[in-house]
């Protein structure tokens, strides 16, 4: 499914995205910095905090003032707060200036943030593939395998550590199944551009039930039916009583009423259906 230069391909663009990351993270972090120190040098005639190892703000001397903000601008409960701090107090800072520049320090093995960015239904063999290539790159990790009963192969969770990253993998699982999406649409198009119009009248049909459904009236239950014809027009109607057996896939033959559909000229709706039988399929 995915190629070996696909692969590579992924991990160099992952490896970019978290440097870019990175560097996103420093610029803001050191804008964290100036923005508290010149708050503390404002209100303390130009004497600075003092910013411990853990990058936690400090009081430098007694009665060192300070000013934060706790709530949220979102729900209306934003309120500031003013104090005076003795000699290494903790200095509260607010929500918007809590930041983890220790993070700065991450070697090859990065830690993960809180919360992960989770991909569905992966594949197992691929999964198993993406950890050991991304690994070292940004925290990535599975759940519990489990059997996809659609396919019957085993398929888990992902779960990546930062959106960047976590945007390019699924970007890379989904590229097949976009593609197979785009050409399924493509041949659909094209069949549907060559489909003859539906006629009227009295019809003879020859072509394949494409979906077969139960539909309650006030009649009671009618088993309806949609028909691709031989020349592409599509008709929907009941199945004829000496078909009942029919199936989805089955090549079928009928005569019946039609009468187009005012919104699709491809499309229409038959009545009264006789000669029916079926050409391929089980019951033929």
């Amino acid at each position: 499914m995915y190629s070996d230069d696909q692969y590579e391909q992924l991990k160099v663009n992952v490896q970019q995205a978290m440097a870019d990351h990175w560097e996103d993270r420093r610029a803001r972090v050191n804008a964290r910095e100036e923005r508290l120190i010149a708050l503390g040098k404002e209100l303390n005639d130009d004497r600075p905090p003092t910013i411990g190892k853990d990058d936690r703000y400090h009081a430098p001397c007694d009665g060192y003032e300070w000013t934060w903000e706790t709530g949220s601008h979102q729900n209306g409960t934003l309120e500031e707060h003013t104090a005076t701090f003795m000699a290494g107090e903790f200095l509260p800072v607010s929500r918007d200036d809590l930041g983890d520049s220790n993070i700065l320090l991450a070697t090859s093995q990065p830690s993960a943030p809180r919360g992960s960015y989770k991909i569905t239904y992966v594949e197992v063999e691929i999964s198993d593939r993406l950890i050991k290539l991304l690994q070292d790159l940004t925290p990535i990790s599975k759940g519990t395998d489990f059997k996809d009963y659609n396919t019957g192969k085993q398929i888990s969770h992902l779960y990546v550590g930062y959106r960047c990253a976590a945007d390019l993998v699924e970007a890379f699982i989904e590229a097949p199944k976009i593609a197979e999406r785009k050409a399924a649409q493509e041949k659909a198009d094209a069949e549907r551009e060559a489909a003859a119009n539906c006629p009227e009248g009295r019809v003879d049909i020859v072509g394949k039930i494409v979906s077969i459904k139960m539909k309650e009236s006030m009649y009671g239950s009618v088993l309806k039916m949609l028909v691709v014809d031989d020349t592409g027009f599509k008709v929907w109607g009941t199945v004829p009583s000496s078909i009942e057996g029919c199936l989805r896939g089955d090549t079928i033959s009928f005569s019946a009423q039609v009468t187009p559909s005012d919104d699709d000229e491809k499309f229409g709706f038959f009545k009264r259906p006789t000669k029916a039988s079926i050409l391929e399929g089980e019951q033929a």
